[in-house]
């Protein structure tokens, strides 16, 4: 079974983070202003997630153990449970790009090493009929389709009769520029999908934001490098017709026992209910586990 999980970094050295100017820092009266806190806050948060790879290689699932071995017994006793199911875990850089990036991953991971060609082909039939959707919705075919291409390329790779090697997938993958091009790409269908279902959706959106509709898909889920909420999540999985599973991984307890690990399937309409990626949610951030 194949997971992608949300997760903070547990990295704290130190790092050093590029100074604003002050002029653009304070106000009139001195005081910082939001917009000011807002770029200092997502410097930090780049510089901190330039620390680690943009996708690592696997690890056991004894690392995430490590990563804890000082912390709440609570998550240490649902990583406990999770090692039963789990062996091991990919990290993926936290730059707010994560869950899509863990998305586009973990799922071209799962299909290649699956080898079910018949359901590339419908993954890449799905990812095809989305170029006109996006159209319907005003987006611009010239701004999208090289990265369409871009993924049905990948798709194709990995549908071969003699599909290309794992190692050679992640390190195609790992290209930042052609990586982040994907995700603007999935990005405007998880956005698309939202659109085109106002009615199923507006409830979600007025229950986080007073913004409306259009403009909660342009800062929430257009714009590169913003982090994913359920909404977003719901989204594409309804777009792309890919049931997925997130565990959730926190410090609540279920039923009073300490290692219930909360499970929760997205089955889009139409679809059996068999995840083919588990995102494992964390605070913040996604990383695939198998």
């Amino acid at each position: 079974a194949l997971v992608v999980m949300v997760a903070e970094s547990a990295d704290s050295t130190a790092q050093s983070v590029p100074e604003v100017p002050p002029e653009f820092l304070e106000v009139t009266d001195g005081t910082p202003s939001d917009a000011a806190i807002q770029q200092q806050q997502d410097e930090i948060r780049k510089a901190e997630a330039e620390r680690s790879p943009l996708i690592a290689d696997r690890q056991p699932l004894s690392a995430l153990e490590e990563e804890y071995a000082g912390g709440s017994e609570v998550f240490r006793a649902k990583i406990g449970r999770l090692a039963e199911s789990y062996t091991s875990i990919r990290r993926i850089r936290g730059d707010g790009n994560c869950f899509f990036r863990g998305f586009l991953v973990a799922l071209l991971e799962g299909l290649l090493t699956r080898r079910d060609r018949t359901k590339v082909a419908a993954v890449k039939a799905t990812i095809e009929a989305q170029k006109d959707k996006l159209i319907a919705q005003g987006y611009q075919a010239l701004v999208f389709e090289d990265a369409l291409e871009m993924l049905v390329g990948e798709l194709d790779a990995v549908g071969l009769a003699e599909p290309l090697p794992l190692t050679y997938l992640i390190e195609r993958l790992r290209n930042e520029e052609t990586g982040n091009y994907i995700i603007m790409f999935l990005r405007m269908i998880a956005a698309a999908e939202i659109k085109m279902r106002v009615d199923f959706f507006a409830p979600f959106v007025l229950g986080l934001t007073d913004l409306s509709i259009d403009e909660f898909c342009a800062s929430n889920v257009e714009c590169m490098f913003e982090e994913s909420d359920h909404i977003v999540v719901q989204a594409l999985t309804d777009a792309l017709k890919i049931p997925i599973r997130v565990v959730y991984l926190d410090g609540s307890l279920m039923g009073g026992s300490p290692d219930e690990v909360v499970n929760h399937e997205i089955v889009p309409e139409g679809c059996q209910p068999n995840p083919e990626l588990t995102l494992l949610f964390r605070p913040g951030h996604y990383d695939i586990l198998w």
